[in-house]
């Protein structure tokens, strides 16, 4: 890319032909010499994802085991849109036309993965599974705004100098 950028710009537009000037343009843009306006990424209206199982389980430890990746995703998904987890449902495939859900519901939004995981953890041992499972699903039903606790660049005290 170094030798092109040492060409005179007219003869170099010339020998790319009719491109010329848009390949100008991409290398001007790569480098930032001009504007490369991007469209925003705007993330999925509603979040649902599976895990599939190689060998169907009743463990209720391999199933919270297996929700950490969800989980994650999900909390990514809602960090994108500043928001917090109020409910959310794990679906428990247990054959091609048998599931069994779980609902989890939280009285303040929350981003905390530690939290979800121990209340996830929690619901599993409580509930009895209905069939081994095959799959294991994860869909956030409601979420709320979160507020930034703090208005400031830097967190903790203001000192006056």
């Amino acid at each position: 890319l170094g030798g092109i950028l040492k060409l005179p710009r007219p003869g170099l537009a010339q020998r790319l032909g009719r491109q010329g000037p848009q390949v100008l343009k991409a290398i001007d843009q790569a480098l930032g010499y001009v504007a490369d306006p991007r469209a925003a990424l705007q993330p999925q209206e509603h979040f649902l994802q599976w895990q599939e199982f190689t060998v169907p389980t009743d463990s209720c430890s391999l199933l919270a085991q297996a929700s950490q990746p969800l989980l994650h995703e999900a909390l990514g998904w809602l960090k994108t849109k500043q928001h917090g987890l109020t409910q959310a449902r794990f679906i428990l495939r247990q054959g091609r036309q048998t599931s069994q859900t779980l609902d989890l519901y939280l009285a303040q939004p929350s981003q905390d993965l530690s939290q979800l995981k121990k209340l996830w953890q929690e619901k599993l041992q409580h509930q009895p599974l209905q069939q081994t499972v095959h799959s294991i699903g994860l869909e956030v039903i409601s979420s709320e705004p979160i507020h930034s606790q703090s208005s400031s660049l830097f967190p903790g005290p203001i000192s006056q100098s």
